[in-house]
């Protein structure tokens, strides 16, 4: 086992060579009684997000495991050694070592990450490792000294600033990853909210409508309630006038009557 600088060095060490359960300790005094609080959070976030990427995707994560292996036993034989979770296979000049492809077929290979690939391209790559391509030392490998070989693969993953400079593969994808699906949420958030903005000038013209909708039929209403009272007043005025009108004649026929009666009483001898 090898010596560590920190609990974070060993949990990633042990992240990568075991899929077990992971035992936290603090260096200095083997327990974690003294460990701060906000260390404890996030280890024990790490151990839970372990967990659930092992029961979700047992398979999946033992096959790129293994294949990666294969690909380590291959740069093992260049006399490197390098931790699994940092195989690559697009490279940097500066890198520790470099692909050779004697194939022009299979160069498509190396156009993604490892993490990137299908389970048929592993295929291909276990099949054309050491036939159609090759690992090859790099410029990196210039001042590679063996004996350091672990403590400087943990080392470099421990300091922030070279980690952030020199990232590995799988902390590239998930970067990209995460990165992909925050603008897609804020992407989301914009549309919604955009929407909801929509959804109140809707509502603000429904209730403007249906105010004018509500004072149209009151207007209606009213309209109708005079309209009524007018053919009622019109009704009662035809009828008093056709009463008058009725006693005008009964008067004018007994004034004839009267007149004639009159007349007939003034010329006896007639």
């Amino acid at each position: 086992m090898p010596t560590f600088r920190n609990e974070k060095q060993r949990l990633h060490y042990l992240r990568i060579i075991s899929s077990g359960p992971i035992i936290l300790q603090d260096p200095r005094n083997d327990d974690i009684s003294n460990t701060s609080t906000g260390d404890l959070e996030s280890l024990e976030k790490e151990m839970e997000r372990l967990r659930l990427q092992a029961q979700v995707t047992p398979n999946a994560t033992a096959t790129a495991l293994a294949r990666r292996r294969m690909l380590l036993s291959h740069h093992s034989q260049l006399g490197l050694a390098i931790l699994p979770i940092d195989v690559k296979l697009i490279t940097k000049p500066e890198d520790l070592y470099q692909w050779s492809i004697s194939t022009a077929g299979k160069a498509a290979l190396f156009n993604k990450q490892l993490s990137k690939h299908s389970t048929g391209a592993y295929i291909d790559l276990c099949n054309g490792v050491g036939v159609h391509f090759k690992a090859v030392l790099g410029k990196g490998a210039t001042d590679y000294e063996p004996e350091m070989r672990l403590v400087t693969t943990i080392t470099a993953f421990d300091a922030p600033e070279k980690s952030r400079e020199h990232p590995s593969s799988d902390a590239i994808t998930f970067q990209l990853s995460a990165k992909e699906w925050r603008e897609k949420f804020n992407a989301e958030v914009a549309i919604r909210e955009a929407l909801e903005i929509k959804m109140m000038g809707i509502k603000g013209e429904n209730i403007e409508l249906l105010t004018d909708i509500k004072a149209l039929r009151e207007a209606e209403v009213t309209r109708i309630e005079e309209l009524e009272k007018a053919r009622e007043f019109l009704e009662i005025s035809s009828r008093i006038l056709q009463e008058r009108a009725l006693k005008a004649s009964e008067d004018s026929q007994k004034i004839t009557q009267a007149a004639t009666s009159l007349k007939l009483g003034s010329n006896p001898c007639m």
